[in-house]
């Protein structure tokens, strides 16, 4: 008897994409009540047994997104690394982190079901055929219907073309974004040789000035004391993807490295970050660009976070004549006054109080709505990020003013995007975009 797979996909992809597997049974599946079976398990748990008949070639055909996609996510709150953890305690030593579930393992098992005694209930046999894959909460081939089509290797960081997961746009040879001096931000990135990304043992911080020339540089190690997990091979799946704090306020909370701040830098324009595999070496992976916005004038700002479609995070600028409102949901009722408390008619005279009569109200609620504005900006950079962050599954608004808002202390809180505008001018030789999304912190203040 043989019991083979037929067809698999890549070890490493995307929960949603198309996750087929095809399994051949050459001697039962003839058999009364004949199942090819599926057992799903994560971290040595089953989380499912799944059943299928023979297609007409005789074969089982399992196509699995559907369920991985319950089980892998981002982090809720990775962008202000550098000041603090993800878990929101301050630390300014850690820039890297792991993850919790944006990667995970399905270790799946192949085997079948039939009525050994005809008319029984069937009998199941298990260990037939077995085969591991790992998935983020991503797409790396939206197109392709074919789970033999995978273009994960892209985010493999092993040369200078190496992606980081993100959806900013390659713009003049580098992924490019407008960043302001508070902003707070992440990035992620595959770590480590089960996911075939092996040089992601450094990042670099290279500063321009206004004519392209390097002002200065810093270097941060990806180690366990910085928050990371060096690339090795059989790395564990919270140690296989990991963030990394490189916008400005990140890198200005942090003591990791003095060289790496913005302030060390007052005059710079820009900076680059690029991994190494040993330090000052050429690049081993493709060059992401942090423009400087004009802080004078994009300062208070706004910032939108979101789940981005490659499984990492990404984050947008939002700065200038924002509005904030706040609609209020109540109950009212009038009333004309009532039984005073301790009105006895006799030592104690019946007095109307003020809080005895007139317009009372019930269970108010209030929703908070932002109308946020982007910089004005190229569309060939606003135009992939603004696309993004319409399809994200779970977007968040960061705000100082959120202390008084929806938050103990100033940090970012879960929104919904309500809508979207888009305003474009074009001039004679030039041409700019801006966007305005309303967006609704997504929780009632009672």
């Amino acid at each position: 008897m043989a019991y083979t797979i037929t067809q698999t996909p890549a070890s490493l992809g995307g929960a949603l994409d198309p996750v087929f597997v095809v399994v051949f049974d050459d001697t039962n599946t003839a058999e009364e009540r004949y199942r090819y079976v599926c057992q799903i398990s994560v971290d040595g748990s089953v989380i499912g047994t799944f059943k299928q008949l023979p297609n007409n070639a005789s074969c089982g055909a399992f196509s699995f997104n559907e369920i991985f996609m319950a089980y892998v996510e981002q982090e809720e709150n990775p962008w202000r690394l550098g000041k603090y953890k993800t878990d929101n305690v301050i630390d300014t030593t850690e820039l890297f982190s792991t993850n919790a579930k944006a990667i995970q393992t399905f270790d799946l098992n192949f085997g079948y079901e039939f009525s050994v005694i005809s008319g029984d209930a069937p009998t199941l046999f298990l260990n037939q055929a077995t085969d591991s894959i790992k998935v983020t909460n991503g797409t790396y081939r939206q197109f392709a219907l074919s789970s033999e089509s995978n273009q994960v290797s892209n985010y493999a960081i092993t040369d200078r073309f190496g992606k980081l997961l993100s959806d900013v746009p390659l713009i003049n040879g580098a992924y490019q974004q407008w960043v302001g001096d508070n902003q707070f931000g992440a990035l992620a990135f595959l770590n480590g040789d089960d996911v075939g990304s092996n040089d992601t043992n450094y990042i670099l911080v290279l500063y321009y000035d206004s004519t392209d020339a390097l002002i200065g540089a810093g270097q941060i190690e990806n180690s366990v004391a910085n928050g990371g997990e060096p690339p090795a091979a059989s790395l564990i799946d919270s140690q296989s993807l990991l963030y990394f704090g490189c916008f400005p306020a990140n890198l200005e909370a942090q003591t990791i490295e003095a060289t790496a701040k913005p302030s060390a830098y007052p005059t710079y324009t820009y900076y680059d970050i690029w991994f190494t595999p040993t330090g000052n070496t050429p690049p081993s992976s493709a060059t992401y660009r942090f423009n400087r916005a004009d802080c004078e004038r994009f300062d208070p700002h706004y910032t939108l976070a979101w789940w981005n479609s490659v499984g990492g995070v990404d984050q947008l600028l939002f700065s200038g004549l924002n509005i904030v409102n706040q609609n209020i949901e109540r109950t009212t009722y009038r009333t004309r006054g009532g039984n005073a408390y301790d009105a006895d008619g006799t030592t104690n005279a019946y007095i109307d109080q003020s809080y005895q009569g007139g317009l009372k109200s019930l269970k108010p609620q209030i929703s908070t709505i932002l109308e946020l504005n982007t910089i004005e900006q190229s569309p060939e950079i606003l135009q992939p990020l603004i696309s993004s962050l319409m399809t994200s599954e779970r977007v968040y608004a960061y705000g100082t003013e959120f202390g008084n808002i929806s938050a103990t202390n100033p940090g970012y809180v879960r929104v919904v995007v309500k809508d979207n505008t888009l305003i474009e001018k074009v001039g004679r030789h030039d041409g700019y975009v801006k966007y305005s999304v309303k967006v609704e912190v997504s929780r009632y203040i009672p």
